[in-house]
């Protein structure tokens, strides 16, 4: 081990992913956890996919109260007949994820060290897999978990947070979850006045329709009214909402098709379009923040590689950095030949090395770390077979 070149690797990768969230000098210990963390990255992704499939073979939550049937032999309960999780079996699921989850936010917090970031979503993690993992321990005792059995809402607390510690546990998903949240400010205009025409059908619906079986049957009090003009909007309920005043005249479908145009096909696109506009103005700030942190971040790697002296870097320092760097992004399941990637490493040093110098200067480091740096470059790898000589780009 080499920790100049192995905390030159780590700064490649960060440089990569359009971050600079590590330390300029780690220590080994550091550096051990970092690689333990990465590789506990495949366990994670693996049960993200198991914690949301199991959805599809758990009781429901309000049949977890004992007193409602939800199996399969109750010809009144739709389903698909995939089989059904016990409440106990499915618990174990739940909890080995949740323990698995709260493990990575453990390591990643440990190898970052002072690097470690306090945001508010870079905490939501722990926020949310804390109480979930408390309402699935105590739901080995009590199957509704946290919320009592005889409550009206028929949720548990961990399935209720599912999707969001979902959507915390990976960062693409997160970043984007904040982007959208951060762009409210942009859109709240264009939300209100949507939020304006249904206040405002509603109550003149329930004026008009009043005595009328609309009114007595869908319009009976503002919040029915409120909700019915929602699921309308929505096309839910759609035409069933307005049949009864249809029936008694049909000059009434006019209330409602102004409802619909103004709501379905002005306001949602005026909408949709300030939420998109704000969301492209927050990718975009996004993206130059990531440009600004990979340049930050292959600055490091060059200043890592070339040692306390910061001149330059060494072919020989440059082929272990090579290989180690195509060993952590190579699939877990790939074999790395050290040999041939240190001398692959060795052939793309000389070629960025335009003075012959034996070292690369800044400049030339720079040139060659923005090509690795960048997502979009692959370096092949060794091919598992010779191809056939016919074939295009071997001989």
């Amino acid at each position: 081990p080499n920790p100049r070149v192995d905390n030159a690797v780590i700064w490649m990768a960060k440089a990569r992913a359009g971050s600079q969230q590590w330390v300029a000098v780690a220590s080994a210990w550091q550096i051990w956890w970092y690689h333990r963390a990465r590789q506990f990255q495949r366990v994670t992704r693996v049960a993200c996919a198991v914690y949301m499939v199991s959805a599809i073979f758990e009781v429901p939550a309000w049949c977890l109260d004992g007193e409602t049937d939800c199996g399969w032999t109750n010809p009144d309960v739709p389903h698909f007949n995939v089989g059904q999780l016990s409440p106990y079996g499915s618990n174990v699921i739940q909890i080995s994820c949740l323990l698995i989850f709260l493990a990575q936010y453990i390591l990643n917090w440990v190898k970052l060290g002072s690097a470690r970031s306090r945001r508010f979503w870079d905490l939501l993690p722990i926020l949310l897999i804390l109480p979930a993992l408390l309402d699935q321990l105590v739901s080995l005792s009590n199957t509704t978990g946290l919320i009592p059995a005889p409550t009206t809402l028929g949720l548990a607390v961990s399935r209720l947070f599912r999707p969001v510690i979902f959507l915390s546990m990976r960062k693409d998903l997160r970043n984007a979850a904040e982007h959208l949240v951060r762009a409210v400010p942009a859109f709240w205009g264009a939300f209100l006045a949507l939020a304006y025409i249904h206040f405002i059908f509603s109550w003149v619906g329930i004026v008009i329709f009043e005595r009328s079986a609309e009114g007595i049957g869908q319009l009976p009090d503002f919040k029915n009214a409120l909700f019915n003009f929602y699921m309308f909007f929505t096309t839910v309920n759609n035409p069933d909402f307005f049949i009864p005043a249809y029936d008694e005249n049909r000059s009434s479908v006019w209330f409602f098709a102004i409802f619909f145009c103004l709501t379905f096909f002005v306001l949602q696109g005026v909408l949709l379009a300030y939420v998109y506009d704000g969301y492209r103005e927050l990718q975009e700030q996004h993206a130059d923040k990531e440009r600004e942190s990979r340049e930050a971040a292959m600055g490091q790697v060059f200043s890592a590689l070339a040692g306390p002296a910061g001149v330059r870097v060494e072919e020989a320092d440059f082929a272990r950095f090579f290989q180690s760097f195509r060993r952590i992004q190579a699939p877990f399941w790939s074999r790395q030949d050290p040999d041939l990637e240190r001398s692959r490493g060795r052939s793309i040093f000389r070629v960025f090395d335009e003075d012959q110098s034996g070292g690369l200067d800044r400049g030339e480091f720079l040139k060659l770390t923005q090509m690795m740096a960048d997502p979009r470059q692959v370096v092949v790898g060794r091919p598992r077979r010779l191809r056939q000589p016919a074939d295009e780009g071997f001989f």
